[in-house]
């Protein structure tokens, strides 16, 4: 296993991406590692500048940050930015979709598991708290 010097978390900005910041800040933090915040561009997206430095600075001051973003489909350009920057460990969100809307939709996640050249952390949805009684 190699050391882990560069984190790359792939962020849409719902809350499954606000979660995969969260985890990838926890890991990089362990590693010493830089983090890239990354957000492929979707046609109709404004102002992804201030939720680029939002996500950035939600990590906190102590951890070096890359933002970026870029247009195309979103599974090719997270692995085309991992490769592009030598990437040590991709984080990304995933929506949980089962059945006829993850076959129709496809799963970014699902894709960049299988053509990522390093491992990914996949980060299910944030679990709903249970109601008290």
């Amino acid at each position: 296993m190699t050391a882990v010097r560069e984190v790359l978390v792939a962020t849409d900005f719902s809350e499954q991406g606000e979660a995969a910041v969260a985890l990838a800040a926890l890991y990089a933090r362990r590693f010493g590692a830089r983090v890239h915040v990354l957000h492929v561009l979707m046609p109709g997206d404004t102002d992804v500048t201030r939720l680029l430095a939002d996500a950035a600075a939600s990590m906190g001051p102590d951890l070096p940050v890359v933002v970026a973003s870029e247009a195309g489909e979103p599974g090719d350009v997270i692995v085309r930015h991992a490769k592009r920057h030598a990437i040590d460990l991709i984080v990304v969100g995933t929506h949980a979709r089962r059945g006829m809307s993850r076959m129709l939709l496809g799963s970014v996640a699902t894709r960049v598991l299988q053509t990522a050249p390093c491992p990914v952390l996949a980060v299910p949805p944030p679990r709903a708290e249970p109601e008290r009684r």
